[in-house]
């Protein structure tokens, strides 16, 4: 524990040791938010190359990472003496300013966000753990890399649930989390203390750069409702379910469906906290570095940059692809199109330039390097129709790619095209290729299972709410003018239709809770890693939740292949080993594969064909 708080203090002051360098951020809570991610990003990156260089990761791997954070504080600190003095007064004078409804609507963002997060994996009295929704779904693949780092020296990483298969996806959100649980954090906690501080990060620093992009605390504050509670036209299945309904009262007490999710109505885009930001993690550090990212190249495209902005916006974008590789696309992608502009309208802007590309390529070719195996495999990329349009890929009919945009992406979708108009000339080229994300996501498969372009237009979208925002803002200003009460009314109407399929995918969030492992098999999950050697490789049922490479934290020979085929890997003969391994006992196959141990619980016994009685002789 005391490595733990060793290493997350010097996190932070890493982390505030560096925004200090941007002058610009004046808001304690902006000064929080970007030292933390900065901070958090830098020093479990360090933790993660210290202990693969080592082969383990152990207390004394986190003692490295964590006087690594102190030598490079010191080094940014520049010898100066008094800082720690004059930071102490400046704490000192922090007074909360003033409150107003931007400030209420962000803090019922975050407070939203954090309250999922809390019951996103949860235990009862009887020591069974529980996911909601989308976690149930994701959680327990996290959970397999987070012990294999803590449980086992799983280094080089290897899939924990394909044996013999190098790990090439973005884990370092998961790292943090194995970070927590070597420190004494329980499991539980070790993934959702880290979510909430990234949640904070998320929701302050997309406010802060959309308050510096649009200028008004008004209009970010509307973006930022708009992006988080995202919705669509699933309220209208709602309304048709609920005028079905015998019982209106049960029903509105028990909301039976995400309706910002309706696969029979080929509604896609679900809202983002309930399918990226809480389910999947590797968002919750990889979507508020772009933030920040975002906030330095519109600094840098106005001319306004210190040569330190650009270092630390090449350090943050050399930071992303083991963090978040879909961010790391978006981030690079823009940061070539403004660096690109900068450098035409702006001579003198070279040497930054310069630095910027430097810094970004020095962190990010190593880590590019290391995922580029996997992401070279044939089937990762592909080209598509229109992301998951269904009919209209077999139609080809633009009315029908047009119509299924329009119903998940609802209300936003014409309010964010009629903003366009109403935006200045830079921040329209500021922000276009973030809008031409839209046509990219529709024409090419970035991930081998096309739903995961989602972590692509989420940015589209983020960029779409914003210009929502600003036309609402016009609309209000307008009517306003005639009647306040008025104004007041249709925003709030427009905000209404905009969010409400959000806010009902929430109510059934909440009430959606599933078991992910049972205490029976927390018990046996505990057995396995206390009394079976830590290479040990078992033979075992492909559940997504399977206790011996979750909660266990071994490796199995072969686990769920919808896992394993979102990745991209070729798992069709493990796969087919693994079962015969089990229904068999194969000694070929035993001997082929190395493994260690035959897993025989109900799954294996009941769906597997697994004889206990035939493995005890």
């Amino acid at each position: 524990m005391i490595l733990l708080l060793l290493f997350l203090i010097s996190s932070m002051a890493l982390g505030y040791l560096l925004v200090r360098k941007l002058q610009f951020i004046v808001s304690w809570l902006e000064k929080a938010a970007a030292s933390l991610i900065m901070g958090l990003a830098i020093s479990t990156l360090a933790a993660f190359a210290i202990s693969f260089f080592l082969g383990a990761l152990s207390d004394f791997s986190i003692l490295l990472a964590s006087i690594f954070n102190i030598g490079a504080a010191y080094f940014v600190v520049g010898g100066d003496k008094l800082w720690i003095q004059g930071r102490i007064h400046a704490f000192s004078r922090i007074r909360l300013g003033k409150i107003g409804l931007p400030e209420i609507a962000i803090t019922l963002v975050f407070l939203t966000i954090a309250y999922f997060n809390v019951f996103s994996i949860y235990s009862d009295d009887s020591g069974n753990i529980y996911g909601i929704a989308n976690t149930w779904a994701d959680y327990a693949f996290h959970v397999g890399i987070i012990n294999s780092f803590a449980l086992r020296d799983n280094f080089p990483p290897i899939y924990p649930n394909l044996a013999q298969t190098q790990m090439r996806y973005p884990f370092m959100v998961d790292f943090l989390s194995s970070i927590f649980v070597k420190g004494g954090i329980p499991l539980i906690y070790s993934i959702t203390i880290p979510n909430f501080i990234l949640i904070f990060c998320l929701v302050y620093l997309s406010y802060a750069f959309l308050m510096r992009f649009l200028g008004k605390k008004g209009i970010a504050a509307l973006a930022i409702l708009l992006f988080f509670f995202n919705g669509n036209l699933g309220f209208a299945y709602f309304l048709e379910d609920f005028n079905a309904a015998p019982d209106k009262m049960e029903f509105l007490g028990n909301i039976p469906k995400a309706y910002s999710y309706l696969p029979d109505k080929n509604l896609q885009f679900m809202n983002l906290v309930y399918s990226v930001f809480i389910p999947q993690r590797a968002a919750l550090m990889g979507f508020p570095i772009v933030m920040l990212i975002f906030t330095l190249l519109w600094r840098i495209y106005n001319h306004e940059a210190q040569r330190v902005e650009y270092f630390i916006a090449g350090l943050l974008l050399g930071l992303l692809p083991l963090v978040h590789a879909s961010s790391f696309g978006v981030a690079a992608g823009l940061s070539i199109c403004i660096l690109a502009m900068a450098g035409i309208r702006n001579k003198r802007a070279a040497g930054g330039l310069a630095i910027f590309i430097l810094t970004a390529l020095i962190l990010a070719i190593p880590q590019l390097f290391f995922i580029n195996e996997q992401v070279r495999s044939e089937n990762f990329f592909g080209g598509i129709g229109g992301w998951m349009v269904g009919t209209a890929q077999a139609t080809g009919k633009i009315s029908e790619f047009l119509r299924f945009w329009w119903e998940n992406a609802g209300p936003t979708l014409i309010l964010g095209i009629a903003g366009i108009i109403f935006l200045k000339k830079r921040q329209f080229i500021f922000i276009l290729p973030l809008l031409a994300l839209f046509a990219l996501s529709n024409l090419i498969r970035f991930q081998p299972w096309e739903w995961d372009n989602i972590k692509m237009l989420m940015y589209w979208y983020f960029a779409l709410a914003a210009l929502a925002a600003v036309f609402i803002h016009r609309i209000y200003e307008y009517i306003k003018r005639m009647n306040l009460a008025l104004g007041y009314a249709i925003v709030a109407s427009i905000l209404l239709l905009s969010t409400l399929s959000a806010i009902l995918t929430f109510a059934y969030w909440a009430n959606s809770g599933a078991m992910l492992w049972s205490a029976s098999e927390m018990r046996t999950a505990g057995f396995i890693a206390s009394n079976t050697p830590k290479d040990a490789l078992f033979a075992a049922a492909g559940k997504h939740n399977h206790p011996a490479y979750t909660v266990g934290g071994r490796q199995v020979l072969a686990g769920y292949d919808g896992h394993l085929w979102s990745h991209g890997l070729l798992y069709g003969e493990q796969t087919a080993d693994n079962r015969k391994i089990i229904s068999e006992i194969d000694w070929g196959l035993i001997g082929k594969w190395r493994v260690s141990y035959i897993y025989a619980g109900y799954a294996e016994i009941n769906e597997w064909g697994a004889n206990p009685d035939a493995m005890e002789k």
